[in-house]
């Protein structure tokens, strides 16, 4: 009894009890999110949790781990219990006031990347930008929530001297404006609150988004329930069977793009062929590329206008 004890209070002992109680609970990745609490707890990276397994928990530690995957169990995202999320490299802060970003929308920061390189040539790293000098391009992030897409953008395009970050809840713009401090951004960020491009001053060359396109209606959306429960409701649906929104960008984007710009947008696995026949009837002459998340489905679009 004595041996048993000591082992359940070790780092692989608690670990493992975490991974049965959450598997058990039909968490999908019981493994990874048991490993990733404990290390939150222990304040130390995932891979010394993996190499110490028989390293000893305080009682306190064990109090806390328990409660934290109690929380995980019942369903709350475990970006949401550790209060950050890794995204394209950079940590962002997460709470219920923003979406807790998504691997598939890296892929859509890669794209609009790319197609910045297409028209603009290859951008040049932040070190090759001459001292003094102010990079040119400009871009709108809708639908900001955490900064993610706008801080990633930045890092992987430094050419773009400057973004506007958008989103119509405050509280998501304040969460937003601490993630842009913590990354030393905060010059190269204008936050601005309203809807969609309405507060956007000036034409850019780039808008990227993923806005709400979960649809209203609960018989057709197939949300996961937990996503439903804990993340914030005004960034995930839009009516018209979750096209409102999108649409809407859309159509405002004639008057907010330049010549030659660019529109990225992340949607739902089954709207592709409505938004590109969309955006076709608004911008004729435009080129539209489009692309899958991991696995598979139908993710983002990314609509090139041509140059004047």
């Amino acid at each position: 009894m004595p041996e048993k004890n000591a082992e359940e209070h070790t780092w692989g002992g608690q670990a493992a009890w975490g991974i049965r109680l959450l598997a058990a609970s039909g968490c999908e990745t019981p493994k990874l999110d048991a490993h990733v609490l404990l290390a939150f707890v222990l304040d130390v990276p995932r891979s010394v949790l993996m190499a110490y397994p028989e390293r000893a928990l305080a009682e306190s530690d064990i109090i806390r781990y328990h409660d934290l995957i109690q929380r995980r169990a019942q369903g709350e995202p475990t970006a949401y219990i550790t209060g950050k999320k890794w995204f394209m490299g950079l940590e962002i802060s997460v709470d219920p006031r923003a979406l807790i970003p998504r691997p598939e929308t890296e892929l859509l920061v890669e794209a609009a990347s790319r197609a910045l390189e297409s028209r603009f040539g290859v951008l040049p790293d932040e070190d090759d930008i001459p001292d003094g000098a102010v990079p040119d391009i400009l871009a709108a992030d809708i639908g900001t929530g955490s900064g993610a897409i706008a801080l990633a953008l930045l890092t992987l395009a430094p050419r773009i001297g400057r973004i506007f970050a958008v989103d119509i809840s405050q509280d998501a713009l304040t969460l937003a404006q601490s993630n842009c401090d913590r990354a030393h951004m905060s010059d190269r960020v204008t936050l601005l609150q309203g809807n969609l491009l309405e507060p956007v001053p000036v034409p850019v060359d780039l808008i990227i988004a993923n806005l709400p396109y979960i649809d209203t209606d609960p018989a057709a959306h197939g949300a996961q329930p937990n996503v439903v429960k804990y993340e914030p409701h005004m960034a995930l649906f839009s009516e018209d069977h979750g096209l409102r929104h999108i649409f809407s960008l859309l159509e405002m984007a004639k008057a907010k793009l330049k010549s030659g710009g660019i529109i990225a947008l992340e949607h739902g696995f089954d709207q592709q062929d409505r938004i590109s026949e969309f955006a076709l009837r608004i911008f004729p002459r435009a080129a539209i590329t489009c692309g899958k998340d991991y696995a598979g489905w139908d993710r983002f679009v990314v609509i090139q206008l041509p140059a004047e």
